[in-house]
């Protein structure tokens, strides 16, 4: 409508003036671009009559056509409804087109009836974002433009045992003992699609490190850079950090390097430190020289900016410890 009406206007003879004529039609294409929004909107809210057609709301003026949008924007509840009405409508058909995808699946599956196989659903949502996965990786995340995943590791007691720890871990420390079952659970062929996305891996960077560590060291060197990122930027504990990044150290990112030490000096520099002050430094000081002096050789990521050195230096001779400066000698000589 609006693109016909632009057409018509622009075919018009009757402006002499140059300036006029464009002012006229831009006055009249802003009336027209309000009128198809007052009728989509009009049909959108079932408010069209069976008598009114779209001439009808391309005749009104400028003000009438203003009054019902001023109306719609006072009084958004209006459209509230049938917007909610449509996303329902959009979901109750995307679930019979999956309905129709399982159907097909199902006669695969029951032509194959000596084998046992699971099917696992993706209900209507966004795309999640996209993971390799081969077999026997205990990290999955379904990819949003595959409704379902036929796997033929149907769900079992270990399955259920993993996934009952895995949200456990997700709430509160495990003991040695749990922790270590958990990771021999989580290298189980057997244990796949157990449901882990970046908020359980915060969650468990929170509260189980070395877990959280032991699952990002599955994923491609660029997601986990990503995750490192955002638990170091999101407040987890400095200690679970360097718990974390020494669990991946093979696949971390210089940015990673960059950002965790300058987050260190930027709470420290200038600062009187305490007696934990100092063991948090010394800590961080065994960690920085662990990664420099044992896992440089495996990435070259793995090194400390000259930008940093002189307020890395200045704060580790703060800690009045022979240790932390003989490490940190070491480190800058590297």
């Amino acid at each position: 409508m609006y693109l016909a009406e632009q057409l018509k206007y622009s075919t018009k003879e009757q402006t002499k003036e140059k300036k006029k004529g464009s002012e006229a039609a831009f006055a009249d294409a802003y009336r027209i671009h309000n009128s198809v929004k007052v009728f989509l909107f009009d049909i959108l809210a079932d408010g069209v009559k069976k008598d009114e057609k779209p001439e009808f709301f391309l005749r009104k003026s400028v003000d009438e056509l203003n009054t019902e949008l001023e109306g719609l924007e006072k009084n958004p509840e209006k459209l509230k409804a049938p917007i909610g009405n449509l996303s329902q409508k959009w979901c109750t058909e995307k679930e019979k087109s999956i309905t129709g995808s399982l159907l097909g699946e199902a006669a695969i599956v029951e032509s194959e009836a000596n084998k046992k196989t699971a099917l696992i659903v993706n209900l209507p949502q966004c795309p999640l974002p996209t993971t390799p996965v081969s077999a026997g990786e205990v990290f999955f995340l379904l990819p949003g433009s595959n409704p379902f995943v036929l796997s033929n590791k149907p769900i079992n007691a270990t399955w259920k045992q993993a996934r009952k720890m895995l949200e456990e871990a997700q709430k509160a420390p495990l003991n040695a003992e749990k922790s270590e079952k958990m990771l021999n659970l989580l290298n189980d062929p057997g244990v796949r699609h157990i449901g882990i996305d970046g908020s359980v891996l915060r969650n468990l960077a929170t509260h189980n490190p070395e877990i959280c560590g032991s699952l990002l060291s599955k994923l491609p060197n660029n997601e986990v850079s990503e995750h490192v990122q955002s638990f170091i930027k999101g407040g987890v504990a400095s200690d679970n950090i360097e718990k974390i990044m020494t669990k991946t150290s093979k696949l971390l990112e210089q940015i990673n390097i960059r950002t965790y030490v300058g987050e260190i000096i930027n709470q420290f520099k200038e600062k009187s430190l305490t007696a934990a002050d100092k063991e948090i430094l010394k800590r961080f000081c065994n960690f920085l020289h662990q990664l420099i002096s044992q896992h440089s050789k495996e990435n070259k990521e793995l090194y400390i900016p000259d930008a940093v050195k002189k307020d890395l230096e200045s704060i580790f001779k703060s800690c009045d410890n022979a240790e932390v400066l003989n490490k940190w000698n070491e480190m800058n000589k590297k």
